[in-house]
């Protein structure tokens, strides 16, 4: 089995002192102690408490107490063998305390004998009767004591078999089991100057926790956006039978076949320690994909490991998140919603030896979203009334260049870069909108709004008809999404001017510019003619 030892594990052993004779300084070990398990609830709203973890007791956890959980709890004894040789005398004293640290694993094999393992070393101790009758199971507080023990070295291990575990009176799924741990009773304490008679413990459970995450927060309608699925890897994955992630999109959202990728990680989620195949027989992993049925219209993707798959993470000592990355097409639907948002989750469903009535899933996801924006014109004349009949286009700047916003059928957004010869998509056109004769109001939709968290798209409104009797804006209009409100809509108010009047062909303005034009004529000719007689 896949377990490494907890962080507090390690603090236990450094702490420990050997507790067959006096320690210099102080009183020789008492010969019995308590030991007190705490149980708390950790999950994504709940997150692990910062507890030292030293054998004393931590105030000031805000995590909820977890009641009905079962420890056993077993004694060490003699080392046995050590990588299946028997021990002698002195193997017997050297390694009377079993190893700790990074890397040792600690398990009850088949035949009831703790094996402590790294890499290819093991040791194998016998073990003494549970001090765990069946019915010890946490508190409401969380906690259970075990008085009375002999002092020692304790092997302890989760048992979610004695009751059901709660929070708050709520039937909770606890997915993974506590790893395993040693600990010592009684134990020094943290300044190392006495004894620890009552040792308190609070063992961590490493739930799936699943987390989903879009790479960008705004899109343009048909846009791809690949979204990542995280969940800790259990202690326990090599138990597990099932492992899968089903995620009904939202019908905003079509899935984009052959996307699916699926890691192992680090701690952080982005740092790859194992790469799962999905094409190559064994595969490590099936996807799943079943169209949009009504009435609900929304696409369900299914991605399941294989034994293959779940082996290789399990088996990973450097792979502590599995990432499950796809990508989605965001549709034209989101432009029918208020809010222009799609939201999206997903849940774990799983099978392993903790779940014995069948397969569990885990809550879904804490939910996520994708928005694309809108751009609303309110088109006026100086008095504010609206105008009806004015043409725009959309732009934005990228380094000084110019891409002009084109759209499809499906209204589908593409940026084209203005140049001599532009390289427009098949299908795509200008896209232009038109202000309403009632409302004035036009509208470019399905934008994307933020090119990341915090840095807002700027736009360029360009005008390309004018009202009937108005003038042609001369310069673009620029908006930005910083000003976005809460359904992720700008609104700009534009303005026209009144045109100049000039003369109709054939009317009395023409008359008149006619008759001036032949005065003048006249006029020069008969200055001409004077200028003549008098140089005769």
């Amino acid at each position: 089995m896949r377990k490494k030892v907890s962080k507090f594990i390690a603090v236990l052993f450094i702490l420990a002192t050997t507790l067959g004779g006096a320690v210099s300084g102080f009183a020789a070990a008492p010969d019995t102690g308590n030991l007190h398990i705490h149980k708390y609830w950790v999950d994504n709203d709940n997150p692990h408490p910062s507890n030292a973890n030293d054998g004393t007791v931590q105030n000031g956890i805000t995590n909820p107490p977890v009641s009905g959980v079962g420890f056993d709890v077993y004694k060490i004894s003699d080392l046995e063998t050590i990588d299946g040789t028997p021990a002698d005398a002195v193997k017997k004293e050297q390694h009377a305390v079993p190893q700790g640290g990074d890397g040792w694993t600690y398990s009850k094999n088949a035949a009831g004998k703790l094996e402590v393992s790294n890499g290819n070393t093991t040791y194998v101790y016998t073990l003494g009767e549970n001090k765990n009758d069946g019915n010890g199971v946490t508190s409401a507080t969380g906690e259970l004591t075990f008085t009375g023990l002999s002092k020692g070295y304790y092997f302890v291990e989760e048992n979610l078999t004695y009751g059901t575990p709660k929070v708050a009176g709520k039937e909770v799924d606890i997915s993974s089991k506590v790893k395993p741990f040693i600990v010592a009773v009684p134990m020094t304490n943290p300044s190392g100057n006495d004894w620890l008679k009552d040792v308190h413990v609070y063992p961590k459970n490493e739930g799936l926790n699943p987390e989903k995450k879009p790479e960008v927060p705004s899109v343009n309608v048909g846009d791809e956006v690949k979204w990542s699925v995280t969940a800790n890897i259990p202690t326990d994955f090599s138990d597990y039978k099932t492992f899968r992630v089903v995620d009904e999109l939202d019908e905003k959202l079509n899935f984009v076949t052959d996307s699916v990728e699926v890691f192992g990680t680090k701690a952080d989620g982005t740092s790859i320690v194992e790469t799962l195949d999905g094409t190559n027989a064994p595969v490590d992993f099936k996807v799943t994909a079943t169209a949009a049925n009504p009435p609900t219209a929304k696409e369900k993707i299914v991605i399941e490991l294989t034994p293959e798959g779940i082996a290789k993470l399990a088996n990973n000592a450097n792979a502590v998140k599995i990432r499950i990355d796809f990508k989605t097409k965001v549709n034209s639907k989101i432009n029918d919603v208020e809010k222009n948002e799609v939201t999206n989750t997903a849940v774990i469903e799983y099978e392993n030896t903790t779940t014995p009535d069948g397969e569990k899933e885990t809550p879904p996801t804490p939910p996520t979203k994708v928005n694309t924006g809108k751009i609303t014109i309110k088109k006026q004349d100086q008095d504010g009334a609206p105008l009806g009949g004015a043409t725009f286009k959309l732009y934005y700047l990228e380094s000084l260049d110019k891409y002009y916003i084109y759209k499809n059928a499906a209204n589908e957004i593409k940026a084209v870069k203005d140049e001599e010869n532009p390289q427009i998509p098949a299908g795509y056109s200008l896209y232009e909108v038109t202000s309403d004769d009632s409302t004035g109001l036009a509208t470019f939709a399905g934008l994307k709004t933020h090119k990341d968290e915090t840095t807002a798209m700027e736009y360029y409104i360009e005008e390309t008809k004018a009202p009937s009797g108005y003038n042609l804006l001369q310069d673009p209009v620029k908006v930005s999404f910083s000003d976005e409100d809460t359904n992720h809509v700008v609104t700009k108010e534009i303005l026209n001017k009144k045109g100049f009047t000039l003369p109709k062909t054939g009317g009395i303005g023409t008359m008149i510019l006619v008759v001036i034009g032949i005065v003048l004529i006249g006029l020069a000719i008969i200055l001409s003619m004077n200028k003549k007689k008098k140089a005769v």
